[in-house]
């Protein structure tokens, strides 16, 4: 742990940058389809640097870690709906095929939602690993 404001600052504000440029490569996936796997190793790398810098206590009191396994649970839940969905739904029912979800009244391609999946997956899957192996000290 690095006890120096300099260095928190830092954590924090590259975190936030971070979010903002994973959370572009995910809404952008109608034009770049693979894009979520990048966000999720993004934000994996930042959030370590982040427990690195701020200690596991500290990072844990500001992002508990039931969010990590609460990811990786709907991102496997989107996925097998998304696989699935088509089947039940379009008339040729092939699996992973790409189709508009209405949302909001927009059409939505579904590699946003894919996409959003393997960085809930990649992200909360590593995350949920990494923070159930850590040993809190009394």
């Amino acid at each position: 742990m690095m006890d120096n404001i300099l260095a928190r600052f830092s954590a924090n504000v590259i975190l936030g940058v971070s979010w903002i440029i994973a959370w572009q490569h995910i809404l952008y996936a109608n034009e770049i389809p693979g894009d979520g796997f990048t966000a999720g190793i993004l934000m994996l790398v930042t959030l370590m640097l982040w427990y690195s810098v701020l200690g596991y206590r500290m990072a844990s009191k500001k992002i508990p870690d039931k969010i990590f396994h609460i990811c990786l649970g709907a991102g496997a839940f989107f996925l097998w709906v998304l696989m699935l969905l088509p089947i039940f739904l379009l008339p040729d029912g092939r699996l992973l095929q790409s189709f508009t979800v209405p949302f909001f009244g927009r059409g939505f391609s579904s590699t946003l939602f894919f996409d959003l999946a393997i960085f809930m997956m990649v992200g909360g899957g590593t995350l949920t690993f990494l923070v159930s192996s850590q040993e809190v000290e009394p």
